[in-house]
Formats: C-alpha cells, structure tokens, sequence
C-alpha cells in the first residue's frame, strides 16, 4: 500500500521495512532448520545466488516485463529471500498463469519508467549491459540506469514506479479477482484490460501528504 506513494520518502521506508522483515524472516527459518539437525545458510539478499532464477524454477510466480516476478497473489509486491539447506524438501515445478502474454500487451511500467531502464516490445535473449546474462528469453532492464536513478531521486531515493503501476498490484477483492480470471483465461483481451487500467486512473502516484489520513494499518 505505502509504495502507491512514489517517489517519495515514504515508498521508500516502505521498501526498507520489506528488506529489514526478510533479513528477520530469514534468519529465523534458517536457525529453526538447524535446530531440527540440518545445515542452513541463510542468504536472503543476491551475494550468494540469485533471487529470480531461484524463485522462477520454485513455481513461485513467472518472470514480468519489469524484471520481477509477478505472483498469482501479490504481484510483484514480493520481496524475495532464500535459504540453502540439506533439509529433504519437494521440489515445485515453474508455473505459468500467463504474465508473458500479458506483459507483451501491456507496457506499462515501460511507459512509465522515468529512467527507461525498462524495454518496449518483445522479449530478446541478447542482454543489455555488462549486468545482463544472454541466452534466455526476457525483456532484460538496464540496472545501471535503473540504479543511477535511485541515486538522483529526492525525498530519500528509491523509486517503486514499476512495481506500483503493475496492473497485477491490485488488492485482493472480488471485481479485481474477476478481472485477474479474464486476464488469465482470456488472452485476445489483454489490451483491452490495459486500457481500462488506464482509464480508471491506476498506477498514478498518491499524494505523500495524504499518507497518514488514508493509511490503513
């Protein structure tokens, strides 16, 4: 909810709590399976493998135009963490609930990227920078565009733009899980959906000033 306010300071808290909870989260898991007898190493940020690729193969969401993994229930309001253990799991499969088809129609945080560190059209398995990895399908983003901004940015950085105007960032109610449905099952009205997107105003930043008035702890 908070990162609706972008840019601003409080987006940003917002994402540092996100951080701050999943360093917690992570390090709590992490002794809890030690103290059933396994090894755990806690790696909640990327300095010991890579989120994304992880969280792809895991089936927890599918790879969008931004860069992030979009879940069927959040989005991408995720953030994402891993631990890397000998406890015996089963293993899930990658999913697909039709974000590629869906990103390919909408370009919306492309559109609306103040960096544009973000690419329009389709995917490429050519990379874009020194930061990209070639060979997969994907819209790689230019990180270092991407970061510069965050570096530049006022009201303590940070940007939250790409993640905000997601038409899959969208509360859990029963007219925004219907909509879901269709995107999902209803591939010829993709850009019609973006369009209403639009249209109803969504993904347009709230007024810092109003955060603590409208706030819903």
């Amino acid at each position: 909810e908070a990162l609706q306010y972008y840019s601003s300071s409080i987006a940003t808290a917002a994402t540092g709590m996100g951080y701050a909870q999943m360093d917690f989260t992570n390090a709590l898991l992490s002794e809890y399976i030690r103290n059933l007898g396994y090894k755990a190493i806690d790696c909640s940020r990327n300095d010991v493998a890579l989120s994304v690729p992880l969280a792809l193969q895991a089936g927890l969401g599918d790879l969008g135009r931004n860069g992030i993994v979009i879940t069927p229930q959040f989005g991408p309001r995720v953030r994402l963490s891993k631990i890397i253990t000998d406890l015996p799991l089963e293993p899930d499969a990658p999913t697909d609930f039709g974000v590629t088809e869906f990103c390919t129609a909408c370009e919306k945080c492309a559109r609306m990227c103040p960096s544009h560190s973000i690419m329009s059209g389709e995917r490429t398995d050519q990379p874009r920078g020194v930061s990209n990895v070639g060979g997969e399908l994907k819209w790689p983003i230019n990180p270092v565009t991407c970061r510069m901004y965050w570096a530049k940015a006022k009201r303590g950085g940070g940007c939250t733009i790409c993640i905000s105007c997601c038409p899959y960032t969208k509360p859990d109610t029963l007219p925004h899980r219907t909509v879901r449905w269709f995107t999902d099952h209803a591939r010829w009205a993709d850009s019609l959906y973006v369009k209403m997107d639009d249209w109803l105003g969504y993904g347009k930043p709230k007024r810092a000033d109003n955060f603590w008035e409208e706030w819903q702890p």
